[in-house]
């Protein structure tokens, strides 16, 4: 599936350090969540993602090859990629 990045947002951790939830719409509009932790060994593929949401400029972040678990849920064991995102070239 891809979608794009709508916010992460950063809480304390009960086991130590932060957990974050990401939330995300596809293509159609539908939402979806994935929570991420510090201390997950799956953080090191989420870490690029968390920095270039922390320094966006205001680029959209598509992810692509996100697996959905259930419903909604996001897998964050997910072997995702950042998808190109074609933008409309203006000719004057």
């Amino acid at each position: 599936m891809k979608a794009v990045l709508i916010k992460m947002v950063k809480h304390p951790s009960k086991y130590g350090g932060d957990f974050y939830y990401g939330f995300f719409k596809d293509e159609e509009g539908n939402s979806f969540k994935v929570t991420i932790a510090e201390k997950y060994r799956n953080f090191v593929r989420w870490k690029p993602v968390l920095e270039k949401y922390k320094n966006n400029t205001g680029q959209e972040i598509w992810l692509d090859n996100l697996r959905v678990l259930k419903k909604n849920i996001i897998d964050s064991d997910s072997l995702f990629s950042f998808a190109k995102v074609e933008v409309p070239r203006l000719d004057n």
